[in-house]
């Protein structure tokens, strides 16, 4: 026959146990979720860092397109000018005329140079707010990557062994008739909630 106060002290022994390694187990799993999220926001850090860097080269590459392109049309305006005025000095074709052709070379040179300006500040924006929702982008990225991890508590894995233990001992008691002398009051076992105190 089994003897009910050997069950106890081994039920009581399997449950410390089992409370213990819930809790070392939920500790670990939390380190391992908390590890995870530091390994995966370097990780968006890091590409978010090379992503702008290279957004940058771009940008620097383009406006030194744009200077070269404004450059060469100020040279080509002033060969043009060059060599109407070469001409005009030979011919003797000095006058209003020739004053409208420089006049003309000049209009079209600023035009070509606006135009330049233009599309370099719209290339800029551009630039700017890809940055601007990259940015947005990896903020978000990041919030949802380190959300808050469960971390388990001494206090509960406690109560999750009193309450096992609470129930073998109402096994127990129920198994010797009330301690062991028979014929006394009934028990029945509390829930480990009843050692939290009132509420």
């Amino acid at each position: 026959m089994c003897n009910p106060a050997a069950i106890l002290v081994a039920s009581v022994g399997i449950n410390a146990a089992k409370a213990g390694a819930n809790y070392v187990a939920a500790k670990q799993q939390a380190k391992a979720t908390e590890d995870h999220q530091k390994r995966l926001g370097e990780s968006m850090v890091d590409q978010h860092s090379a992503n702008m860097s290279n957004s940058l080269i771009s940008q620097a590459e383009q406006d030194a397109k744009a200077a070269k392109d404004r450059s060469n049309i100020i040279r080509r305006a002033s060969s043009a000018q060059s060599v109407a005025r070469t001409s005009a000095l030979e011919s003797g074709a000095l006058g209003n005329s020739f004053d409208m052709l420089m006049n003309d070379y000049e209009a079209t040179e600023a035009e070509l140079l606006s135009a330049s300006m233009i599309n370099q500040n719209l290339l800029e924006n551009r630039f700017l707010r890809e940055r601007e929702q990259a940015n947005l982008q990896t903020k978000a990225r990041l919030l949802s990557n380190y959300r808050p991890i469960n971390q388990p508590s001494p206090t509960a894995a406690v109560l999750e062994f009193a309450g096992d233990s609470l129930q073998a001992a109402g096994n127990y008691y129920a198994a010797t008739g009330g301690g062991g002398g028979g014929g006394g009051a009934s028990w029945s076992p509390r829930g480990a909630s009843d050692f939290a105190g009132p509420s």
